[in-house]
């Protein structure tokens, strides 16, 4: 085979490769997608629904900070330390007249992203305390949810929780806190960032809910 053939049959099987990688990456991105909307199925409405079989939920330090929304929040930080650092090192080649609003665009992005930032990191500390330690657990046998609050355990029934009250906004802020009223007066707070909030509803579902909107759900 001369070495046109050789060139030839090297690009054939080059892109040949290319086109298997890239196949496979898309599907197998659809595959995992298609996979966890079933796994999501199962275990809310499913066979492995909290209303059929015991569950336990509860939210890890891992699983509650390191999140795709979390990691866009770290990355204005780091932009936002960049413009600071812009703001004292940059060079503006404008005349005198117009260099002032180069610096005033500067900093008002960087006074911008640094609000955003300690905005969102001060609601996600503030629902973390709300969240770090708790552990709900389904009871379908007895329809009943126990609430392990860090020690101070609730047994929630059709009989003992009077309430629900929903704090959300509606801002790009994915926060909102609910207050759970029980008879005799007492009442406990969940973040909406709790994994496995929902069931509680799910399970009293004929319990009333009053819905309130606040444009910085901070659960004070």
């Amino acid at each position: 085979m001369n070495r046109k053939g050789i060139f030839r049959n090297y690009i054939h099987g080059a892109l040949s490769m290319d086109t298997l990688f890239i196949f496979s990456f898309v599907f197998g991105i659809f595959g995992w997608c298609i996979w966890q909307l079933l796994q999501f199925t199962r275990d809310t409405i499913g066979e492995n629904s909290p209303l059929k079989v015991k569950r336990i939920y509860t939210s890890t330090t891992f699983r509650y900070f390191v999140t795709i929304e979390n990691f866009v929040i770290y990355y204005m930080a780091i932009l936002a330390g960049m413009f600071f650092k812009l703001l004292f090192t940059m060079e503006v080649h404008v005349s005198h007249h117009m260099a002032w609003l180069v610096y005033l665009l500067i900093f008002v992005i960087f006074a911008s992203l640094l609000f955003m930032v300690i905005l969102y990191l001060s609601l996600l500390v503030n629902h973390w305390k709300y969240t770090e330690n708790v552990v709900i657990e389904t009871r379908p046998e007895t329809h009943q949810v126990e609430v392990n609050l860090q020690g101070r355990i609730i047994r929630l029934s059709e009989e003992n929780i009077e309430r629900i009250q929903i704090v959300h906004t509606n801002s790009k802020l994915n926060f909102g806190y609910l207050t759970y009223y029980l008879v005799g007066g007492d009442f406990f707070i969940l973040s909406s960032r709790m994994d496995g909030f929902w069931v509680i509803q799910e399970f009293f579902k004929k319990t009333s809910v009053k819905y309130e909107m606040k444009r910085f759900p901070y659960i004070s």
